[in-house]
């Protein structure tokens, strides 16, 4: 299935997992969804980098 990748980051974000690195397709999330995520990635303390058809995060406290 694809589509479902921004709902699964927010799964792990609202159980308070935080994986050292992110990495999740956005091809299939409309704009105002992904920000939203971006937002609560950053919140979280993720930074991120958004790529042709992924997006990498990692967390800012990580060694």
């Amino acid at each position: 299935m694809q589509g479902y990748n921004r709902e699964v980051v927010e799964q792990f974000l609202a159980c308070a997992v935080k994986p050292t690195i992110i990495d999740f397709e956005h091809c299939h999330t409309a704009r105002p969804a992904l920000d939203g995520l971006y937002r609560k990635l950053v919140e979280h303390g993720y930074r991120f980098n958004e790529l042709e058809i992924d997006v990498l995060c990692y967390l800012q406290s990580a060694p």
